[in-house]
């Protein structure tokens, strides 16, 4: 991971000394619009996630009431990233290849809220709530596909491949827990409690609509993006560690869905600046839970395990055009 942000951080300083050095060489060149040979854009950027990830385990298969839930929040987790993308905008049919990462930044992110439904009763047996510290994210989204121009006003996009792959390292720690069977005194805890890590891999096409706005010298553009895909992994582990169990839950199917909005301002032909919002959700993704105790070698597995993830996120980006 360490050299995950040292790569980020060589990103940033790129940037900052190589924006100063291009606007020394061309401080007056006219502005085309956005056509013409082969681009490659490189991009830096800075932002937040704010939302949760959840964690599920079912009563039974193919029914939808919890046992547990466990919601882990990133409210925020502030993260730094880079791009790439290589493309021919708004000239004529072209293949186009993207890809993106964001690195989130280690810090407490919130709480995690631990719910179980014990009995046969649909009331709540158990509450628990910690400081949840965010120990890595890595966030990486690659496509390819086709750009179509619509006129000379619109592009079209069309990604025929998407891959997305998500990781998350969490520690819920300290806080408190309420108990029906000891009548919900509060107890107190102290350290971490549970860790949890949580990997997803993601398959989904997409489509957007680019529009610029070409202004005298500079341009405005507003791009608008959607992605949907039925292909959904995830695989977990969660160490409850006051209990000392170990459950790996393997996961598949659900759907994932991600609208998003960026716009970007373009003061010359090889500079932008951009702001974009998202949100990204998953629901529906299930599959097994297999449990081992400290000092036992055996495991026994059930259908019952699930995941959901619903985050908005927002950030600034700064773009070079070669």
């Amino acid at each position: 991971m360490k050299n995950i942000y040292g790569f980020a951080f060589l990103v940033s300083i790129f940037f900052v000394f190589f924006i100063p050095m291009r606007m020394q060489a061309e401080t007056s060149q006219a502005l085309p619009p956005a056509k013409g040979s082969y681009t490659l854009s490189v991009a830096t950027s800075f932002g937040f996630l704010w939302g949760q990830s959840e964690e599920i385990v079912y009563k039974a298969l193919y029914k939808d009431d919890y046992t547990s839930q466990l919601l882990w929040d990133m409210k925020p987790l502030l993260y730094v990233g880079a791009s790439l993308d290589f493309s021919l905008p708004m000239k004529h049919l072209a293949f186009f290849v993207g890809f993106s990462s964001k690195f989130g930044i280690p810090a407490q992110t919130g709480i995690m809220e631990d719910r179980d439904w014990q009995s046969s009763s649909p009331e709540l047996t158990d509450f628990s709530s910690h400081d949840n510290n965010t120990h890595s994210a890595v966030l990486l989204d690659g496509s390819l596909g086709l750009s179509i121009p619509l006129g000379s006003k619109l592009l079209l996009k069309v990604a025929y491949a998407g891959l997305s792959y998500m990781y998350f390292s969490w520690t819920a720690q300290d806080g408190f827990g309420r108990y029906a069977d000891s009548n919900w005194v509060e107890k107190p805890y102290s350290g971490p409690v549970i860790d949890y890590i949580q990997s997803w891999l993601i398959f989904s096409p997409g489509i957007s609509l680019y529009a610029p706005l070409v202004i005298g010298k500079k341009i405005l553009s507003l791009e608008a993006s959607f992605r949907i895909g039925p292909v959904v992994f995830c695989n977990d582990q969660d160490d409850h560690l006051t209990t000392k169990t170990r459950y790996n839950d393997y996961m598949s199917g659900g759907l994932f869905l991600e609208p998003r909005l960026e716009f970007a301002f373009s003061p010359c032909r090889w500079l932008s600046i951009s702001l974009h919002g998202a949100y990204r959700s998953i629901s529906g993704v299930r599959g097994a839970t297999y449990r081992t105790f400290s000092g036992a070698s055996s495991k026994f597995t059930t259908p019952d395990a699930g995941v959901g993830y619903a985050v908005w996120d927002t950030g600034l980006s700064l773009t070079i055009r070669f």
